[in-house]
């Protein structure tokens, strides 16, 4: 997939300037900016193949957001592993147990899922459909510590591209081997591993202080959803592991 040098907008807004650059099959890559900088909207430009983006017929895209939007919450989660599969039966189960989903989860209904459940089996359709380029928006929130390091190792066994924004900053360097950068209203490709770059502290890294608010900000929504009486037994824990998990990354960044 090509992308050309010039203006990313929304509409009646230019975001940012890019430099021409290719996602060649294979590269997995983390864009990074500060918050607002036109992550997601460029990531949007690309599923719309606007007119700086040039694919060929042979990608074939699958995307990840919160909204979780291909999941069909009348059906069971077996139904929508099963309509979206692309693999053998085998592989499917291997990774929805790596997912922490049991042969009794598989018969349940979407509805019922909680939301860390619904984030995984969402994870677990894209990764086992025919896409050979996932795009995936903040795809480790509310992933507790097991299933983020399912997920990293699943990315790197991946035989596409996946281009992905987190700003978790051990998943990056876990799983990036490229980064594309905005900041100064300009997107840049930086031919680098991250953890190349995080060592020699180049301007790439998203700065802590960002990081440091963002995680801050997660803190904030998992104990409000923490206080809803109606929450049940099952999501409960998960958002308290997703809270430790996210005030553990909260005290490197303060170290």
């Amino acid at each position: 997939m090509q992308i050309s040098a010039g203006d990313v907008k929304v509409p009646g807004k230019k975001l940012f300037k890019t430099e021409a650059f290719s996602i060649k099959v294979g590269e997995k890559i983390a864009l990074v900016g500060k918050n607002a900088s036109g992550k997601t909207s460029f990531l949007r430009a690309i599923l719309n193949e606007d007119d700086l983006i040039r694919r060929t017929n042979e990608v074939r895209i699958a995307y990840f957001d919160q909204e979780l939007a291909g999941l069909v919450t009348s059906e069971t989660l077996i139904e929508n592993v099963n309509r979206v599969n692309a693999h053998d039966k085998q592989l499917a189960m291997d990774v929805l147990g790596s997912m922490h989903f049991s042969q009794a989860d598989l018969n349940k209904k979407v509805a019922i899922l909680s939301g860390g459940e619904r984030v995984k089996l969402y994870l677990s359709m894209i990764l086992l459909s025919d896409a050979n380029l996932l795009i995936l928006d903040e795809p480790t929130n509310y992933l507790d510590i097991d299933a983020m390091e399912a997920l990293e190792s699943m990315i790197r066994e991946f035989d596409g591209a996946v281009l992905f924004v987190s700003h978790d900053g051990a998943f990056v360097r876990n799983v990036s081997e490229q980064v594309i950068r905005i900041a100064d209203g300009t997107m840049k490709w930086i031919p680098k591993a991250m953890t190349d770059i995080v060592k020699e502290e180049s301007e790439a890294r998203v700065t802590v202080a960002e990081d440091k608010l963002v995680v801050q900000l997660r803190l904030t929504e998992i104990a409000a959803k923490l206080s809803d009486p109606k929450i049940s037994a099952k999501e409960k824990d998960e958002l308290n592991e997703a809270y430790m998990r996210n005030s553990q990354i909260l005290r490197q960044l303060e170290e």
